[in-house]
């Protein structure tokens, strides 16, 4: 019953007569058609095809993949609004399919047209008119959620498309992805950054931004009400797209950390423990209220990828950095099957890369800021370095 009336999650007896091994019902198992799941395993083939220049893996799943972007693109084309309408998400707790439009689905359908349409112009598949027709429903997207879920008169994009004063944080982690994956904006920086300044505004608390806010803004502040928790998953990643923007916002990277700094601290101050970090805490009291079985803390890796601007094709051969940090540092690069490590001078008239652990790759070319150095190629193995001044 509970399933049915949350209409996304299982939280409650979930046997209703069937046999133990079976799932949880016909009704449960159509509510659970989760739109973040397809678009994410369009986005993970993209990232181990560009992180590790793995040609066969493309080869052999983009099948599969390509079957997941038409979901994605005869779904949208079926609805009014040309976008995914009433559906699941990995945020089922604040019931998502109760809503024609929210705007986390809607991102992450922009994100996986956006991943669709490199990996089908790549020269492994090759596919410039199935590419195209991505480009061409990525354009109705974007164009559909600026009109339909960007609060014009506050400055962000609302939870759902039905009430004009809820947030919820994390709405833009596609936009997160994007960046890590070189896919550039899914969304105008400039909103973007409005959106993270009102996530803040309207959900901050001691142990990091609360869920849900619902009625909200000046229109709203006398039912105001904040709500769900802390999922972790929202601290990190809000603090990787500011630290991804710090050029354009202005933004110290003292306050670019703040929000993943008090999940940490709760975890070490609180909980004390930094092996069993929860995946939810209560937002007054910093303890956990659901343990770490999505493992939403994880997200907090993409914190890696911001603060070096790291921007690495290994089917072309070239890493591309734009460090967000203050100088010097020491920045770890994170590929697949190789660990790497970026280091600048006191000012950043010079700089390194090391191959610290893993197979070693081949590079052709690297940069920080556009300025680098063309190698001739080959594998640089273990131990290997290269080094150069802007």
């Amino acid at each position: 019953m509970i399933a049915e009336q949350l209409g996304c999650g299982c939280t409650g007896s979930v046997d209703d007569g069937g046999a133990f091994d079976e799932g949880c019902g016909e009704k449960w198992e159509q509510a659970r058609v989760m739109s973040d799941v397809s678009s994410m395993y369009i986005v993970y083939l993209h990232e181990l095809y560009k992180f590790g220049g793995d040609v066969d893996v493309l080869k052999t799943h983009w099948d599969t993949a390509k079957k997941a972007v038409v979901w994605h693109l005869n779904t949208a084309n079926s609805t009014s609004s040309g976008l995914l309408e009433s559906m699941c998400n990995t945020y089922d707790i604040a019931n998502p399919p109760k809503y024609q439009l929210v705007t986390y689905n809607e991102v992450f359908h922009l994100l996986a047209l956006k991943a669709a349409s490199s990996l089908a112009r790549s020269e492994v598949v090759n596919d410039i008119e199935f590419a195209d027709e991505c480009d061409k429903a990525f354009e109705v997207a974007q164009s559909a959620v600026n009109e339909l879920l960007w609060n014009e008169e506050h400055e962000f994009y609302q939870f759902n498309n039905e009430n004009p004063g809820d947030m919820m944080a994390d709405s833009l982690y596609p936009q997160v992805l994007a960046y890590t994956n070189g896919l550039g904006d899914l969304v105008a920086k400039e909103k973007t950054i409005a959106h993270l300044a009102k996530e803040v505004e309207y959900g901050d608390s001691p142990y990091g931004i609360t869920l849900l806010t619902t009625n909200f803004g000046e229109d709203f502040l006398d039912l105001g009400n904040q709500g769900n928790g802390v999922w972790q998953m929202a601290t990190g990643d809000w603090s990787a797209l500011n630290l991804r923007l710090r050029g354009k916002s202005g933004m110290s990277e003292k306050d670019s950390f703040s929000q993943v700094e008090k999940s940490i601290r709760g975890w070490r101050n609180v909980v004390n423990d930094l092996w069993n970090v929860a995946g939810i805490s209560d937002q007054s009291s910093g303890s956990p209220t659901i343990t770490s079985h999505y493992g939403y803390w994880m997200t907090m890796w993409q914190i890696v990828y911001a603060a070096s601007g790291q921007d690495c094709d290994m089917v072309a051969g070239v890493c591309k950095f734009d460090v967000a940090v203050d100088l010097p540092c020491r920045l770890p690069v994170l590929l697949s099957g190789t660990l790497g490590m970026l280091s600048s001078s006191e000012e950043g008239e010079s700089w390194k890369f090391e191959v610290k652990a893993g197979k070693g790759i081949g590079l052709t070319r690297i940069e920080v800021g556009g300025v680098g150095v063309d190698l001739e190629g080959g594998k640089l193995e273990v131990g290997d370095k290269i080094e150069w001044k802007m």
